[in-house]
């Protein structure tokens, strides 16, 4: 017996209404995306972007699917309606504005690097970097590579996987990774001898929940959303805890990557 095709979705029916409908939300996700989604050490997706959804299904009353994207099929994946919503601390940028549909920026992040600790203190110009010969910077994403090559225009800029291809020590001599001062923080923990630096003058990225083009009704409502989490305080409270490690009066023990990323403490 021939299987059934699964209905196409109406197109006067918004995404909102369709994820009411099905009583799910989808998300996609990248899972090296820390401190906004990862893996903790016992294999659990966690993270801001990931407590920031939980909370926007439980407001739906809806359930939470995950989903994994890639940035080659990430606009793909979006318009084939693999998933609705974004999760990796996505930075607004040109190119992927033609493509996607972004929400208001929820926090902004700021172009750091990360490096061996007696080298922090040598990196303090964005201008002498630049002007470092032999210097090769290792960059995790082709969206990343176009936003270094903005202002390192002398430097090797290398195109990584992932973040783990440079700390494995799986590539040739690079001098550097560029990462957000954000992230940089908690691979120092997971990497202890690697410091961030954070050159002058500060280059700040607006971060966001990316979706589909064509849905005006969703992306209004997500922007009510977020601007009402800003108003209640959540963005700071998940700005606190998993950029800063802060969990406030929370009985909880305090989170840190030692703890929540490498589980090797109770």
């Amino acid at each position: 017996m021939a299987k059934i095709p699964a209905p196409l979705a109406d197109p006067q029916q918004s995404r909102l209404e369709r994820i009411l409908e099905r009583g799910t939300l989808r998300v996609g996700y990248r899972e090296d995306a820390l401190p906004f989604v990862f893996l903790d050490g016992k294999g659990t997706l966690v993270g801001l972007d990931i407590q920031l959804f939980h909370m926007l299904a439980l407001e739906l009353n809806v359930t939470l699917e995950f989903i994994p994207w890639k940035y080659d099929t990430l606009v793909q994946q979006l318009d084939a309606g693999q998933f609705d919503l974004v999760a990796g601390g996505l930075i607004i940028n040109t190119n992927r504005l033609a493509k996607l549909s972004f929400s208001d920026p929820y926090m902004t992040i700021t172009m750091a690097l990360l490096v061996h600790g007696y080298q922090r203190d040598e990196l303090k110009a964005w201008k002498e970097i630049n002007e470092l010969p032999g210097f090769r910077i290792g960059v995790p994403s082709k969206e990343l590579v176009r936003s270094a090559q903005q202002f390192l225009t002398e430097s090797e800029i290398v195109e990584l996987e992932s973040y783990e291809q440079f700390f494995s020590g799986n590539t040739e001599k690079l001098s550097t990774i560029a990462v957000s001062a954000e992230a940089g923080s908690a691979w120092t923990i997971l990497c202890p001898r690697y410091a961030v630096a954070i050159p002058e003058p500060h280059i700040t990225k607006p971060v966001a929940i990316a979706m589909a083009q064509g849905d005006q009704q969703f992306l209004d409502f997500i922007n009510a959303w977020l601007g009402l989490k800003k108003t209640d305080g959540t963005i700071d409270q998940l700005y606190d805890k998993w950029i800063l490690g802060k969990l406030g009066k929370q009985k909880e023990p305090r989170w840190s990557v030692i703890r929540n990323v490498l589980n090797w403490v109770d």
